[in-house]
């Protein structure tokens, strides 16, 4: 399975840039997932649990309220808080 770049920046840092596999994200009509390819856009994004897959694990975060942006060079989340979700599967 090919992958694509994720970047999640907060005003204070870069939390996280990596190539992933896939991400799932809490938009504002719900829930929606990323994989390699994905149709260009810019959406909201709404505070809830963000998953991204790397390797063969999905990883979560606790995300604030903002904005991805989704092209081919990859996927930028750009939110006002990162935490961790204190589960990793």
């Amino acid at each position: 399975m090919s992958k694509f770049r994720l970047r999640i920046i907060t005003p204070q840092k870069k939390h996280v840039d990596e190539e992933v596999k896939s991400i799932i994200a809490k938009g504002i009509e719900g829930y929606f997932q990323v994989l390699p390819q994905h149709i260009p856009m810019i959406t909201g994004l709404k505070k809830g649990v963000f998953y991204y897959k790397s390797n063969h694990a999905f990883k979560e975060l606790k995300l604030g309220e903002g904005f991805v942006e989704i092209t081919p060079r990859g996927v930028t989340v750009l939110v006002d808080s990162v935490e961790p979700s204190g589960s990793d599967t």
